[in-house]
């Protein structure tokens, strides 16, 4: 095999910037960031509000459309106006606590 000769200079060396051959690590593991995420109250408790709220609106279309259809009858159950206001209540208290920061 030939040799190139010493004065001969490669056209495109390889610490040009661009042309390194280095691997690159598709995942790191990061910190406990994700525990804090998953353990993070104000998050579950605007879910379990959403979730408490559209309990109660389906409850409260159940009632509406059995039987004959009125809101008389949604009025005179007790249970569904008041699950989904609950709910509200609970949406309304966490998105609260998320724009307050205690010191």
């Amino acid at each position: 095999m030939a040799t190139l000769p010493k004065s001969h200079h490669e056209f495109w060396p390889r610490e040009r910037a661009g042309y390194e051959d280095r691997r690159t690590v598709s995942y790191a593991p990061g910190d406990a960031h994700h525990l804090h995420v998953f353990l993070n109250w104000t998050a579950w408790e605007t879910r379990l509000g959403s979730l408490v709220v559209a309990v109660g609106l389906i409850w409260a279309a159940g009632v509406v459309t059995s039987g004959h259809p009125s809101l008389g009858a949604l009025w005179q159950t007790p249970g569904p106006l008041e699950t989904a206001a609950i709910g509200l209540l609970i949406w309304l208290h966490a998105k609260w606590q998320r724009s307050v920061t205690l010191r």
